[in-house]
C-alpha cells in the first residue's frame, strides 16, 4: 500500500506531461515495493535507474512527442487555477487507497475467525 501512495506521488511530481506522469506513477510503484525489500535497499541505484530510464525517454522520443518539462515552473499560468483538479485528485486517491486497505484488512481479520 504504501508503493502505491508514494508511486502516485512521485508521478504528480511530472505535471503537466501527463504521458510522463502515468510511465513515472507505475514505475514509482514498482521501484518502491522494490526498495522496501531488504535486499534491495540502494539508494543510489534507484537514482542511476531513474536517470537511466528519463535519458531514454528523451533519446527514443522525437522532441515534441513526449513533454519533458515538469515541475511548478514548467507549468503554464493558465493552467495554476486549475491545480484545484489535482487536489480532489489526490483526495479521492487517498479515500480510495484507505478503502482498499480496509477492505484487506477485513477480510484478512474475517478468514482468521
Amino acid at each position: 500500500m504504501v508503493s502505491i501512495i508514494s508511486g502516485s506521488y512521485f508521478g504528480l511530481i511530472h505535471v503537466p506531461a501527463w504521458y510522463l506522469l502515468i510511465f513515472t506513477s507505475i514505475l514509482g510503484v514498482v521501484i518502491s515495493w522494490l526498495y522496501m525489500k531488504d535486499r534491495n535497499r540502494n539508494l543510489i541505484a534507484i537514482g542511476i535507474i531513474h536517470g537511466f530510464l528519463g535519458s531514454l525517454i528523451g533519446v527514443f522520443f522525437v522532441v515534441g512527442t513526449v513533454e519533458m518539462s515538469v515541475g511548478p515552473a514548467s507549468v503554464p499560468s493558465a493552467l495554476v487555477p486549475h491545480f484545484w483538479i489535482v487536489g480532489i485528485f489526490l483526495i479521492i486517491h487517498q479515500v480510495i487507497v484507505i478503502l482498499i486497505w480496509y477492505l484487506i484488512e477485513f477480510r484478512r481479520k474475517g478468514s482468521q475467525k
